[in-house]
């Protein structure tokens, strides 16, 4: 009524109340009254998220394989991130920005960098069995990521679940494992 709104937060919202382009309050869970039409409210998740994945790669000798994973992060610098990407809300809380479907998408981007860069310097048979060695590798290209320092951001886990070849190849992998 008359523009005045009261915004409710959990403990892991870190949140960003703007008036004229600045700052007039931010922390973990706020709650509090302002004038809508002159505010804007912006929300960053804090809490642990996971961003699941599945993408094809192809290996060094062409062969397409398949990696199923996941990457766990929480948000170590809300400012940094509300500075990036947009998590606005509106007056209902709900989200009109773009972060919450962006960001999963981002990090998972640079996941797939990462492996794609092991994984092309190896073949088909050593792919499929790497799992523990892609783990290492993406974890330690992870910490010393300016992208994710720049989103503000730490990796809490990753880990891949799956990697498996294509159809064909698999049944070409057994019977050459029968025939053996």
């Amino acid at each position: 009524m008359f523009g005045i709104s009261f915004m409710k937060n959990r403990p892991t919202d870190f949140v960003f109340l703007y008036k004229k382009g600045k700052i007039k309050k931010q922390g973990a869970g706020l709650s509090f009254f302002y004038y809508a039409p002159t505010s804007s409210v912006v929300v960053v998740p804090a809490d642990t998220r996971d961003a699941p994945f599945i993408f094809k790669e192809t290996t060094v000798d062409f062969q397409e394989i398949n990696i199923q994973g996941q990457v766990s992060y929480n948000v170590t610098d809300p400012l940094k991130l509300a500075t990036v990407m947009d998590f606005a809300v509106d007056s209902f809380a709900r989200y009109t920005g773009d972060g919450l479907e962006k960001l999963p998408i981002r990090l998972t981007n640079i996941v797939q960098v990462a492996i794609r860069e092991k994984i092309q310097s190896m073949n088909l048979r050593d792919s499929l069995t790497s799992a523990t060695l892609l783990v290492k590798h993406v974890k330690d290209k992870l910490k010393d990521s300016d992208a994710l320092s720049s989103l503000g951001l730490n990796i809490a886990d990753f880990s891949i679940l799956k990697i498996s070849p294509t159809p064909d190849m698999s049944r070409a992998l057994e019977a050459s494992a029968r025939e053996n």
